[in-house]
Order: C-alpha cells, then structure tokens, then sequence
C-alpha cells in the first residue's frame, strides 16, 4: 500500500477501487471490509449501473440536451423576429406620415394616420407592424406623451401607451417587450407602448 501511495501523485480518496482494495481485492457480494457488519458495497459505495441502466442515463441526458437545444433556437427566433419588428417599427415611423393637430401642453389629443380624432380613453385597434391590416388587439389610449413611461423608458415621440382590453392575436410580440411581458396575450389587462401610425380609432 506504501510503494502504491508513493507512486501517486494526488491523495487517492476512500472507494471502491481505493488503495486498500487495489492490495487485498474487491470486497465480496454483501460486505465491506473495516466499515462494520450490515455495510454493503451498494451503502458504501453506490450503486454501479448495469448496462441497461447507463444506456437510459445517456439516453435521459441527450434528451435534455435536445429539450435546451431546442429551447435555445427557439429564443433566437424570438430575438431575430423582435429585431425585425424595431426595425420595421423605425421604418414606418420615419417615412409614414403621422397626421397631427395641435394638441394640448400634456399631450392628450392628437389625429393620427386615419384621419380620426383620438385622444386619452379613445378605443383604439393597434395594428401589427409587419401587416397594418392586420389587428392584434383592441384597447382604450392611455397616454400619448412623449415622456410618459412603459416599462421604465419614456414613449418618445410619435408612440402612445395603449391598455390591451382585447387581446385578437395573442403570439404578437410586443415592439418593447418589458419585465416579464413579451407577447400580446401575456399583455392583456396591462400597458403597451406602440407606434401611433400602427393605431386606429376603433368605432363601436
């Protein structure tokens, strides 16, 4: 046991193939040398898996390793399609004109891209930005000032804070996804910010 020791580098910690069992062989089916009477190799030890039993362990593993493969592109897809949202977002604010009044110091009238009168409480559709015919959800005009605040960043100018009452499609994501928000279903009962060209007035 000496002459093993001092040919190893690192302290070698008591086990199944520890020093002592390399000297004097493995401990026999249903005891453990030094360790008592009751002490099996499978208490002592562990259980070593059969072939069987390592063969659905692998198998456990690759399928969480799929589960959070799949996961991980599934995120990315998120990402890349909210990219494309913002910059579809930044395109159709900087070249769809955005038809005003003048409004009042706090910002609460304002005439947007259908030619209709909207102001704080109006019933609006927001509209999605990838298709302006298509209505993701229905709800009332919160705020319309540009230093208004949704999720801790101000609306800014030409955006206006819209309460979703109605969600119509619920897997919309949202332009400024926030806290634990990030689709139009998971924002029903709360506040949205979204751009004024993509907000109609919604008429009863």
């Amino acid at each position: 046991m000496k002459e093993i020791r001092s040919q190893t580098s690192q302290t070698e910690d008591v086990g199944r193939d520890d020093i002592f069992s390399k000297v004097l062989g493995n401990d026999k089916i249903g005891r453990v040398r030094m360790y008592g009477f009751g002490v099996t190799p499978y208490v002592a030890w562990g259980e070593i898996p059969n072939r069987s039993s390592a063969y659905r362990l692998i198998e456990g593993y690759k399928e969480a390793f799929e589960k959070m493969e799949k996961q991980v592109q599934e995120q990315g897809e998120v990402i890349a399609k909210m990219k494309l949202d913002m910059q579809s977002t930044q395109q159709a604010t900087t070249s769809t004109p955005v038809r005003t009044t003048q409004h009042s110091q706090n910002g609460d009238v304002h005439s947007f891209n259908n030619n209709a009168h909207i102001q704080v409480g109006t019933k609006v559709a927001i509209k999605s930005v990838i298709d302006s015919t298509k209505t993701v959800a229905i709800g009332y005009i919160q705020s319309m000032d540009p230093t208004h605040r949704v999720g801790n960043y101000p609306l800014g100018p030409n955006w206006c804070s819209v309460h979703i009452n109605i969600p119509v499609t619920w897997e919309e994501h949202l332009i400024r996804p926030y806290s634990t928000l990030t689709t139009i279903g998971q924002a029903i009962g709360t506040y949205v910010a979204w751009p004024q060209a993509f907000v109609v007035r919604e008429d009863d």
